[in-house]
């Protein structure tokens, strides 16, 4: 464990700033997806259908622009595209902080915020990739504590939301927002460099091999490539389980001030989640790293993905608290492996494009999960009266949306693993250059050299990933 820690401690200045890019990120992120229903109903006066559809609707066209934004961010590269999306997030946050109207919020909601999105998320995780060895689990130690980061964001996120929702104004979380924006850009600035770290933690010039195709051959490419399929499908599959954390943004806020009180602290619960996130991923980061990942994702996948069940038992505190930690404990087991499992067969110089397009079965979820959140919302926990109300249906309906995901996970699992690379063979196609045209065939149960096949294939042959936070 302690030569693990060495390696990360000698990793370029990058990696650390990338951290600091990532908890300032996900701030911003959290702090507007929790606060938006709020926002929109409380202070721009829409009902909770119309507050539901908005929140979608920011999460289908945030996905529209991911699909279209991943060949531009290969072509970019992973600096420019940094500083474009922060430029664009400090100019949509401040815009949102200073004006209240409902015509510019829904713009800034369809424009320039999901755009800024865009170009944040993907390229950070992907630099993790370039900025890291994937030798001897140094790589999936990186995964774990970007996740970890990301967690102490939403756990800052949490309280300040619900600090100035009871105290201040909604429009001074988005000031913080507008202001983790600026200093992301001023980082990218002064302090990312265009470069890559190979097997042995040596650090270059990271030069695309791809750098001269076009939409049209990227397109072709991923065509023919089976692993691209494959991946897409666990995308699909997982869509389930992700569904459960955006009713936590969507669905937990109302439900909590309709049921237990106005003053009922949703952003203190909402922060059980990053606690344990916080606690457990960085441990289970370095005692699991020599098992695969196909198949800690689904073991945490079945625990998330059932976690919803608690709320059966009835409106207390302790079934609220039980159903977050249990989700949350699924998290920590599955969702850092996410990265690792995709990033392992990413194209060097192409991952933008598989991120963007393997990303597909993501379009409308979160359209999807704000009007099922409205409607259920208003069909079995209204504003008013209290005696119509049934939250029990409601979560037993968002529970049966859910659990399909793991199930599906489990009966997929053998051809879904087929084709993920082990940690030596990602090391070895990133040792140089010349070998990143390499693909290893291999499977989770057969990670030592001795049983790997390898063949020489063309760039055009190269895998993918993608990439969802």
């Amino acid at each position: 464990m302690r030569a693990l820690w060495q390696r990360l401690a000698r990793a370029p200045r990058e990696l650390w700033l990338i951290y600091l890019l990532k908890l300032l990120s996900s701030y911003a992120y959290f702090s507007l997806s929790l606060a938006l229903v709020l926002y929109l109903s409380e202070t721009l006066g829409y009902d909770d259908e119309t507050a539901g559809l908005l929140y979608g609707l920011y999460g289908v066209v945030a996905s529209a622009y991911g699909l279209a934004s991943g060949w531009l961010i290969d072509r970019l590269g992973a600096r420019r595209s940094l500083l474009f999306g922060a430029a664009l997030g400090t100019l949509g946050r401040t815009a949102l902080a200073v004006l209240s109207q409902r015509l510019v919020v829904t713009t800034l909601l369809v424009t320039v915020l999901p755009f800024a999105e865009c170009l944040g998320v993907p390229v950070l995780t992907i630099c993790i990739k370039r900025y890291t060895s994937g030798k001897d689990g140094t790589r999936t130690v990186a995964y774990s504590l970007f996740y970890t980061v990301m967690n102490v964001a939403a756990l800052l996120a949490g309280p300040a939301v619900d600090l100035c929702h009871r105290f201040w104004d909604l429009r001074a979380l988005f000031w913080t927002c507008a202001l983790a924006s600026a200093a992301m850009f001023g980082i990218i600035l002064l302090g990312v460099r265009e470069i890559e770290v190979d097997a042995e933690g040596r650090t270059r010039d990271f030069v695309s091999p791809f750098a001269g195709e076009t939409v049209l051959e990227s397109l072709r490419r991923l065509a023919v490539d089976q692993r691209f399929w494959r991946l897409l499908v666990f995308t699909t599959l997982i869509v389930g389980v992700r569904l459960i954390f955006r009713h936590l943004d969507a669905t937990l806020p109302k439900y909590m001030t309709r049921v237990f009180g106005e003053s009922a602290p949703f952003g203190l619960f909402y922060a059980i989640n990053p606690f344990m996130i916080i606690t457990l991923v960085p441990v289970l980061g370095v005692y699991t790293s020599h098992i695969d990942h196909f198949q800690m994702i689904l073991y945490g996948s079945f625990l998330s993905g059932f976690s919803v069940f608690w709320m059966m038992l009835g409106d207390r505190y302790w079934t609220v608290a039980l159903f977050i930690m249990t989700l949350s404990l699924g998290e920590a087991v599955y969702s850092p492996r996410v990265y690792d499992y995709t990033m392992a067969i990413a194209a060097r110089g192409s991952e933008g494009t598989y991120t963007s397009l393997a990303s597909l079965p993501l379009f409308g979820v979160q359209f999807f999960t704000g009007w099922m959140s409205g409607t259920l919302l208003q069909r079995y926990c209204p504003a008013s009266p209290a005696s119509a109300r049934q939250p029990r249906k409601m979560w037993f309906i968002i529970a049966l949306a859910t659990a399909w995901s793991p199930l599906g996970m489990w009966f997929a699992r053998n051809w879904l693993r087929t084709d993920v690379a082990s940690r030596k063979a990602t090391a070895s196609a990133d040792a140089s250059p010349a070998n990143a045209n390499v693909e290893y065939a291999t499977t989770v149960e057969a990670p030592d050299a001795e049983q790997m096949t390898k063949r020489a294939v063309p760039e055009d042959s190269i895998s993918q990933s993608v990439s969802i936070e």
